[in-house]
């Protein structure tokens, strides 16, 4: 089942306080004229180029690919690259999981970035774009840092954003001429419990973490025990690690969150990055609402974990992945 623009819209607004909509994306539309960068005002570094460009001579459209990377480093959308540059290079050397933890606790620290629904209008699904560093939601945060935390420059991790979320696409067709992407092309994942059982977002640990239970209660999508989670009362917060991955797995007792599971077939209501520091474990997670003295939404925020939990009835616990440590910046 594909998600319309109505039904996201929907989820949207049904997912309210301080969860996230799920990963269900609406048709992105075509660049308006308008909106596209001036290929001059943007360099793309020699390495993306020419027979460097990864996939060259295997059927990847040279031009529009090299659009994409441009209007991905578009300074109106993207960090500064001489920011990513040197994170990047300072980071290099700790593991990835800490690369991930970073990169997610530079958003929640920067005052210039939004909460704003993909879909939405200026959202990245909505402008047909791999990068939107100032207006994030739980799905694109947790998509950029992963990619950030795994380049070795700005423009590869637009590479590996495309790579990623668009496995698998027809090359003949992709990108467009504009260099914009449509996240309603069929290889695009809409949900985030088939983002888990890719690998391409870690593997999973849900087990490694704590006690995993199958979810007896399934969704209009996936039958009963198709996915086993860890309660929130059970998690071994000892067993987590700097930029483990956490899918919130939706309560069916709380009315809002078994109306997603009921008529929408979803499990996963929300997404975030845990932050490790000693014995404490935070979350970094785009927050649509304030949390009452916690913190004030509408941004990247970076709440104690056990707090979240505590706070918020919609999540009954988590599922769990985890990139490996052969997503090393290559040399």
């Amino acid at each position: 089942m594909r998600s319309s623009f109505a039904v996201t819209v929907f989820v949207y607004a049904v997912v309210t306080g301080a969860a996230c909509a799920p990963a269900q994306q609406a048709p992105a539309p075509q660049a308006r004229a308008a909106d596209r960068p001036d290929p001059a005002r943007i360099m793309v570094p020699d390495t993306l180029v020419g027979g460097t460009l990864p996939g060259c001579g295997s059927g990847r459209p040279r031009e529009p690919y090299i659009r994409m990377l441009k209007r991905n480093l578009d300074p109106a959308v993207s960090l500064p690259e001489t920011l990513i540059a040197n994170r990047i290079g300072a980071w290099k050397r700790l593991p990835v999981g800490e690369r991930v933890a970073r990169w997610a606790r530079l958003f929640a620290a920067r005052a210039d970035n939004v909460y704003c629904f993909g879909p939405k209008p200026g959202g990245y699904t909505a402008e047909s774009l791999l990068v939107q560093d100032f207006k994030h939601d739980c799905v694109s945060l947790f998509y950029r840092t992963t990619e950030l935390a795994q380049a070795r420059s700005a423009g590869e991790a637009i590479q590996i954003a495309f790579d990623s979320r668009f496995k698998g696409v027809d090359w003949s067709r992709w990108p467009s001429p504009t260099g914009a992407v449509n996240y309603d092309d069929t290889v695009h994942l809409d949900y985030s419990e088939d983002m888990l059982r890719t690998g391409l977002w870690g593997l999973e640990v849900t087990n490694e973490v704590g006690a995993a239970i199958p979810d007896a209660a399934g969704s209009s999508r996936y039958a009963p025990g198709s996915y086993a989670f860890i309660p929130k009362e059970k998690l071994r917060y000892e067993n987590l690690k700097s930029g483990d991955l956490l899918y919130f797995v939706l309560d069916e007792k709380n009315e809002k969150a078994r109306t997603l599971r009921e008529k929408y077939g979803l499990l996963v209501g929300h997404q975030g990055i845990v932050d490790r520091d000693g014995d404490t474990f935070y979350l970094i997670h785009a927050a649509q609402s304030d949390l009452p003295g916690v913190y004030t939404g509408n941004r990247v925020v970076r709440v104690p974990l056990r707090t979240y939990f505590d706070r918020v009835e919609r999540f009954k616990g988590v599922m769990i992945s985890r990139l490996g440590e052969a997503e090393q910046p290559r040399p």
